[in-house]
């Protein structure tokens, strides 16, 4: 099966939206790992990397969905457009939360849907 990130020739997106996907995914990985019960320097820096490298990878994965949305059939791609929305939309909320001085940690509705969200493209993509 092609990725939907594919295009229709068969190639692979570029190696720097790859590499920056796999990059958010390991920040990730990290912040609900390791950084979870406390914020030392690195959890910091991981939440920053998170933060930037998923704001910048919005409309770049927002628009190679649009190209390539004949790739997924059936049910795959209206959950791909609603996991990919829900991700990016959890996340501008996290931050403007945060940017008020308010906790994320405490609102476990967006943070989970977030989470979810952001896991379900990481494994549809």
């Amino acid at each position: 099966m092609r990725s939907p990130l594919e295009n229709k020739e068969g190639r692979s997106p570029s190696r720097l939206l790859t590499s920056s996907l796999a990059l958010l995914f390991l920040s990730a990985c990290y912040l609900l790992g390791p950084a979870r019960a406390s914020m030392g320097k690195a959890a910091t820096a991981a939440v920053l990397l998170h933060i930037g490298v998923g704001l910048l990878l919005i409309v770049p994965v927002g628009f190679a969905l649009n190209r390539h949305r004949g790739t997924l059939r059936g049910a795959g791609k209206p959950l791909l457009w609603t996991a990919f929305g829900a991700c990016a939309a959890t996340g501008i909320v996290m931050i403007a939360m945060a940017a008020q001085g308010h906790s994320t940690a405490r609102e476990h509705l967006v943070w989970w849907v977030h989470l979810l969200s952001g896991f379900c493209c990481t494994f549809i993509v």
